[in-house]
């Protein structure tokens, strides 16, 4: 298992990737309007995806086992000096779950958010239900630091936030 960069060729995988998840994606209460699913519409997103990674401010992994697409982790929003932090974000294949694949994805994400993209900081949420992504988060050393209200709609319920951080 490794993780690389959103790039021009690995675009079809992760079409792929989308495409085989979109169902579970939107059971979760996740889901992507039908547009993003036109493949035009998903080279163009994709390519905003590349042009923010070459302006710094967000770099999107691809999360991939052998030379398939298992899941994305995110390091969005960046803001440089003087807080010098992104937020983390992540979704994975629904035939990965629970198998430890997210904890140590989102590992190697961290490492790179320290060494090569010279962070201080990564900030991540999540739902109040999602019990799996707080562990996640807790096993790679982010501390739990507060709770927004009624914060994210999924299936129709407004749900709390649970707000994480990381000092790298």
């Amino acid at each position: 298992m490794h993780v690389e960069l959103i790039n021009r060729n690995n675009l079809d995988k992760l079409y792929k990737f989308e495409v085989d998840n979109k169902k579970y994606f939107a059971e979760i209460g996740f889901p992507r309007k039908k547009e993003y699913y036109e493949y035009e519409n998903f080279l163009l997103s994709s390519y905003g995806l590349i042009d923010e990674q070459i302006r710094d401010l967000g770099y999107y992994y691809l999360l991939m086992d052998n030379c398939h697409v298992i899941g994305r982790i995110n390091i969005s929003q960046i803001i440089r000096r003087p807080l010098n932090k992104g937020e983390l974000g992540y979704r994975l294949g629904k035939n990965i779950q629970g198998k430890g694949y997210g904890t140590k994805g989102v590992s190697l994400v961290v490492d790179l958010a320290r060494k090569k993209h010279k962070l201080h900081r990564l900030e991540a949420g999540t739902s109040s239900e999602n019990i799996p992504s707080q562990r996640v988060l807790e096993k790679n050393g982010f501390r739990k630091v507060g709770i927004y209200e009624k914060y994210i709609l999924i299936n129709g319920i407004w749900l709390d936030n649970v707000l994480y951080e990381k000092i790298l």
